[in-house]
This record gives structure tokens, C-alpha cells and sequence, in this order.
């Protein structure tokens, strides 16, 4: 029964984290001697998740040159070329709008800061909610694009806003 409760939740797994993983791929081919394989992961395993997670993230070295970006950030910054640049210099461009100097300063205490993002070349505004933080030597800089909830919390403080003040002037003080 186990077995199979484990089996149903592989299936809602995508195939190429599934077959990335060495030890889960010698089980489903009916490998089942205990085998020590360095923290039971590979780096091509990490290497996956890092490139399919859905907020973009980038790591950069102890000069602050990235060293590498994952897929999503093309859908949140663009078609930008990010390896090989500055963290620094592409986060305080002109481009972004907010608290940026503090996900720098205190990189020690993981800060978390909601900045705006202009698409170079259009009028998109994005709000992302970014997070930064050390991770074995590197600077890890991670962005959630949260345009649509923003929007929709604004959406409903407006509305709110107009429902109070039609209140107002229908009921008596």
C-alpha cells in the first residue's frame, strides 16, 4: 500500500527530475541494494532543480560576477545576458526602483525587499519580491515576480476606498 501511494506521487513529477536522480531510477528499475551515492544526489540533480525552480535565481562569486542564472530569469528580466556581469551593477541600474542597497548590506540576515522592475524597451512594470543570501561562498541573489497579487491587493484597497466613502455619504455620521 505504501508502494503504491509512493508511486501515485511519482507520476505527478516531471520525467526529467525523476530520471535525473540515480537512485530513484535504480529503484524503479528494480535495484533495490543500498548503495552510497554521495548524499544520494548528483549535481546534475541540482543542476536541474536550479534551472526549472519558477523564481529566478542567480549566483554571483566573491567579486559579484554572476556566474550563472536559471530560465526564469529570461521571463522576469528579459532577454538580458546576465553571466559574466555584475549583480550589483544590474540591480542598481536604472532599471530597478527600491530598498536595492539593503539586500547587499545585510546579506547576513537574508533580507527580503519588494522592488519594481521597468522592462528595458516598454512600459512593463514588475513587482518582484527579491531576497538575498550567502550560500557556500556564493551571493545568491532570488526574485518572485508578484505583479499580479500586487495589482490585485491595489485593485482592492481602491475599492474598498470607493465603498467607504459611497458609505459615507449614504449613512448618517
Amino acid at each position: 500500500n505504501h508502494i503504491k501511494s509512493v508511486l501515485r506521487l511519482l507520476l505527478h513529477c516531471d520525467l526529467s527530475v525523476i530520471f535525473s536522480s540515480v537512485k530513484i531510477t535504480r529503484v524503479l528499475s528494480g535495484d533495490f541494494s543500498e548503495k552510497s551515492d554521495s548524499l544520494g544526489r548528483s549535481s546534475n540533480f541540482f543542476d536541474t532543480i536550479f534551472k526549472s525552480l519558477p523564481d529566478a535565481i542567480m549566483y554571483a562569486n566573491s567579486e559579484m560576477i554572476i556566474q550563472s542564472a536559471n530560465q526564469a530569469c529570461k521571463s522576469t528580466f528579459g532577454d538580458v545576458e546576465l553571466v559574466g556581469k555584475s549583480i550589483k551593477d544590474f540591480f542598481m541600474s536604472i532599471n530597478f526602483n527600491g530598498n536595492i542597497e539593503n539586500l547587499f548590506s545585510s546579506v547576513n540576515s537574508n533580507p527580503t525587499e519588494d522592488i519594481a522592475y521597468k522592462l528595458e524597451g516598454s512600459s512593463d512594470l514588475r513587482i518582484l519580491k527579491a531576497s538575498s543570501m550567502i550560500a557556500c561562498g556564493m551571493f545568491v541573489m532570488s526574485c518572485r515576480n508578484v505583479t499580479q497579487s500586487h495589482r490585485y491587493n491595489t485593485l482592492i484597497l481602491e475599492e474598498k476606498q470607493n465603498s467607504d466613502k459611497l458609505l459615507s455619504t449614504i449613512l448618517p455620521p
